[in-house]
């Protein structure tokens, strides 16, 4: 698996608005089952309007017909 950010962050931080950012997202390097290599996996994070100074986050599987299977908890994250 390969990890990447989207972004570049200082001291780790970054602001948050009401727009998703992508948090990170997963490529697999080998085909897993038939889960081609790719990025299969995102996640996104905005501002929770509803409660100050906190985070949500989005998870969601980019192929969700054949990597879904693989990690179907994922989308669950921050739920």
């Amino acid at each position: 698996m390969e990890y990447t950010e989207s972004q570049t962050f200082a001291n780790n931080t970054v602001a948050l608005g009401a727009s998703d950012i992508i948090g990170w997202n997963a490529k697999n390097l080998a085909k897993l089952n038939d889960c081609n290599p790719a990025i299969n996996w995102q996640v996104k994070v905005k501002e929770n309007t509803n409660s100050a100074g906190d985070a949500e986050f989005t998870a969601t599987v980019l192929n969700q017909a054949t990597c879904l299977a693989l990690a179907p908890n994922f989308e669950k994250i921050g739920k």
